[in-house]
């Protein structure tokens, strides 16, 4: 009797394993809803509340972002695809250990704070000084990236946020900003995610922070030259400077001349005698 019931039983869960196939789940539209990964499930509305991690180089196909994962949860099916949100985006923390060198100072901070479409977010960002800081100039770099990230956040959608953040125009603009109060040798955002917490501190936009504007960079093509460009038309007041520099320089090349050729005399009128 005990093995018959084994048997139903193994029975019993080879027949689950037969209900069971592989769905794809696919990225949001700000990645064109490519396809991150597959779940074995029993229908496809069991996928919902999946989450999956994907590498931000398998989405971009750029090397230098393989240190940067976001994290996807699926919220709806479509044609039987799981479709996703990201709720997390976060630095691996073997890359972050490559930044921390001696005699700089690394600054952590941690953060709640709303964008546009009133999404809590939290935000960790990350600085680390060319060289080693004060306390007060920490200070002065953490409360100003945290007010200048919280007015900034405000003004974009959670979309926009997570864009600009795999873009690293975020993380650029943000060291502008700071460079001007202590120079930087990184700043990056180790870790945004939406805040599931009710009870937490919410740092508020105070004001509209002012565009960072950054200089353009051009690359030259070989073979290319600058553009000829005339020289200025001197003054009247610079040319009479420029004839008395001139009549001093001749006037002592002559003196210079008649000092040689007075040395000179009494050496040829030996030679002849």
């Amino acid at each position: 009797m005990a093995k018959a019931s084994k048997k139903r039983s193994a029975a019993r869960t080879g027949l689950k394993w037969k209900r069971k196939k592989w769905y794809k789940i696919a990225a949001p539209k700000i990645f064109n809803s490519k396809i991150v990964g597959e779940a074995f499930a029993e229908t496809p509305q069991s996928l919902l509340g999946r989450t999956v991690e994907v590498n931000l180089m398998q989405l971009t196909g750029n090397i230098k972002k393989q240190n940067l994962v976001l994290k996807m949860k699926t919220n709806d099916v479509k044609n039987e695809i799981g479709q996703t949100t990201i709720t997390e985006f976060y630095m691996q923390p073997a890359s972050i250990k490559r930044f921390v060198r001696k005699g700089t100072t690394k600054i952590d901070e941690s953060f709640c704070c709303y964008t546009k479409d009133k999404v809590l977010v939290r935000v960790k960002p990350l600085l680390l000084t060319r060289s080693k800081a004060k306390s007060s100039v920490s200070k002065d770099l953490r409360d100003r990236a945290r007010s200048w990230l919280a007015n900034t956040i405000a003004t974009l959608t959670f979309e926009n946020f997570i864009n600009d953040l795999c873009l690293f125009k975020l993380q650029r603009d943000l060291k502008t900003v700071l460079d001007k109060i202590y120079p930087l040798k990184a700043c990056q955002v180790r870790k945004a995610n939406i805040e599931t917490r009710k009870k937490v501190a919410i740092v508020k936009a105070t004001a509209k922070e002012e565009k960072v504007e950054r200089k353009k960079f051009v690359r030259k093509r070989p073979g290319e030259r600058k553009p000829f460009r005339k020289p200025a038309e001197k003054t009247t007041e610079e040319i009479p400077r420029e004839k008395k520099t001139i009549q001093k320089k001749t006037e002592k090349t002559e003196e210079k001349k008649e000092v040689t050729e007075a040395k000179a005399e009494p050496k040829n009128a030996e030679a002849k005698a």
